[in-house]
């Protein structure tokens, strides 16, 4: 099925809003206020499938800052079949909507999967691995240039923290982290 990638009329228009995107993403400092505006410009309400409401992708996709960029923290979830690292229809879509924006901007991209205690037959470094690499490939076949990929598989190596300094239990562990490496290091090259 297409998911309506990229409509060539209007085009301009589309430019405009994905790299207001890349520039929101290149000061990852502001990227807190701006989680909420990142989220909407990516996945604006009228083009959502009926499968996935606005809070079930507010619940499961988290825009972070990071040292070195941006990440979007996508859960397994929304994006893959329960103990899978087959795309789901709804990764597909989702993932898919973010080519436009990553074409907008040369910035390296490093695709980290997580996990926790693995449902699946495999260890939960493997299936970190898989999930990630799934979805490498499928940005990779959108069209985004193979070269700018780093691939990272941390298995269940980093739980997420709560604000207590505990790990959190999943679903936030078993999780996809697409970083766009968008920020330049503090005090230059």
């Amino acid at each position: 099925a297409d998911l309506g990638l990229l409509d060539k009329r209007g085009s301009g228009r589309v430019n405009a809003k994905e790299r207001l995107i890349v520039d929101l993403m290149e000061k990852p400092w502001e990227v807190l206020d701006k989680q909420q505006r990142i989220k909407d410009l990516l996945f604006p309400d009228d083009t959502l499938p009926d499968e996935i409401s606005k809070a079930d992708l507010d619940d499961n996709l988290d825009v972070l800052a990071k040292q070195d960029g941006v990440a979007l923290v996508f859960t397994d979830q929304i994006l893959f079949a329960p103990g899978g690292f087959e795309l789901s229809d709804r990764g597909k879509y989702l993932i898919a909507r973010l080519v436009p924006m990553m074409t907008q901007t040369d910035a390296p991209i490093n695709v980290a999967g997580y996990t926790d205690r693995s449902d699946a037959t495999q260890t939960p470094l493997e299936l970190s691995g898989d999930r990630a690499l799934a979805v490498l490939a499928f940005l990779v076949d959108k069209g985004v240039p193979n070269s700018r990929f780093s691939l990272s598989a941390y298995g269940n190596a980093f739980p997420v923290i709560n604000d207590l300094g505990r790990p959190v239990q999943a679903p936030k562990n078993r999780r996809v982290e697409i970083l766009l490496k968008t920020a330049r290091p503090l005090g230059g090259y």
